[in-house]
């Protein structure tokens, strides 16, 4: 299995073109026209999460996986906060670069 195609992972409306990357909004879960940059991580890893199946996460071809989440509550300032947590992991081939996220000195060992 191959790691998730731009249009599998964020929508039949994105594109990449001369560097500059292109989604639609509401194909990743968002449903505000100015959202902040905590949605558009945050949809960003819920949408990957959603699409996780045992073989992505255990194929070394593929360099990001979100776990299931552990959910509970924490305070934050003065504010009581529901909150769920995912573990996400980046990976990249130590032998071959076969997987990179970007720069491999980005994960380090």
């Amino acid at each position: 299995m191959a790691d998730l195609t731009l249009i599998e992972q964020c929508g039949a409306g994105a594109t990449i073109s001369s560097g500059v990357l292109t989604i639609v909004l509401s194909q990743v879960g968002i449903d505000s026209a100015s959202p902040t940059t905590s949605q558009i991580l945050g949809a960003l890893v819920l949408k990957r999460r959603s699409l996780m199946t045992d073989a992505l996460a255990s194929d070394p071809t593929v360099g990001c996986s979100v776990g299931e989440p552990l959910s509970g509550l924490t305070t934050r300032g003065s504010r009581q906060q529901s909150e769920q947590q995912y573990l996400v992991s980046l990976y990249r081939d130590i032998d071959s670069q076969l997987v990179a996220i970007s720069d491999p000195d980005d994960i380090s060992i």
